[in-house]
């Protein structure tokens, strides 16, 4: 059963940033637990695209990155990924998504709506500056996971997923 979420289920109106790491400020991890599968929800796929999902982690005037994990086979609409490692959040934790380079991207959709969300060029694979990032107020990114609790003698069911 899912004690908590991260990030935010939208109604797609447009598309996100291409060539960009975009993080989900407005919808951080609400509890500490794991993270199975995350959906993203893609409005436009070129061939040969390579986009991935990442995690945050607030750490002083930085964020790091936790978790990075490149994606295949996507296709317009809602994906669920399936993350290769389960990965532990702590409240304050964020979502983030890089949708490849130029020419070959799977664009995250989003909708504009008041939020808050960081952008920075490039595929961001390690700890970077907090300062570095350049922060936005108009939309919501479509980017979503439930975490998990850790029940005694394993991990508890998932719930159903609504989108």
């Amino acid at each position: 059963m899912a004690i908590g979420t991260m990030g935010q289920q939208v109604t797609v109106d447009g598309s996100t940033s291409v060539t960009y790491t975009q993080m989900d400020g407005t919808h951080p991890a609400t509890v500490a637990g794991k993270v199975f599968k995350i959906k993203v929800q893609i409005n436009t796929i070129d061939a040969g695209n390579t986009p991935s999902v990442k995690i945050f982690r607030p750490n002083g005037n930085n964020y790091d990155v936790i978790y990075n994990q490149t994606l295949s086979g996507l296709s317009t609409g809602i994906n669920e990924i399936t993350l290769t490692t389960p990965v532990k959040v702590s409240v304050g934790d964020m979502l983030g998504y890089y949708g490849g380079p130029g020419g070959a991207t799977a664009v995250l959709g989003r909708q504009l709506v008041a939020g808050i969300y960081n952008i920075k060029y490039g595929d961001i694979t390690t700890t970077t500056a907090k300062a570095d990032w350049s922060v936005n107020t108009n939309l919501t990114l479509g980017i979503y996971a439930e975490i998990m609790s850790v029940a005694k003698g394993g991990f508890s069911g998932f719930s159903p997923w609504i989108f």
